[in-house]
């Protein structure tokens, strides 16, 4: 049986050691990105081996309610307050 190489013991979301490898970190990164409001929209072989966004919009209320994300029309509303209250 072959010897594992594991990296330092972190014990976080379901990892017990740190990632030594692009693999572990692109396994890392998806146990964070709910955290950093991203949404992966595509992983790879190739460079870059994971696309993450934070600006995608659900373009329909049903779209909206499937998928968590927020509504189009709901996205930038604080910011568009903000400057119609200036």
């Amino acid at each position: 049986m072959e010897e594992s190489i594991v990296g330092q013991i972190i014990n976080f979301r379901g990892l017990v050691y740190s990632p030594i490898n692009e693999q572990g970190v692109v396994f890392l990164f998806g146990r964070v990105l709910e955290d950093l409001n991203l949404y992966i929209e595509e992983i790879r072989i190739k460079y870059p081996d994971c696309v993450a966004r934070d600006d995608i919009a659900a373009l329909t209320h049903e779209a909206k309610e499937v998928s968590g994300i927020k509504y189009v029309m709901d996205v930038d509303q604080g910011k568009v307050e903000r400057i119609l209250n200036s």
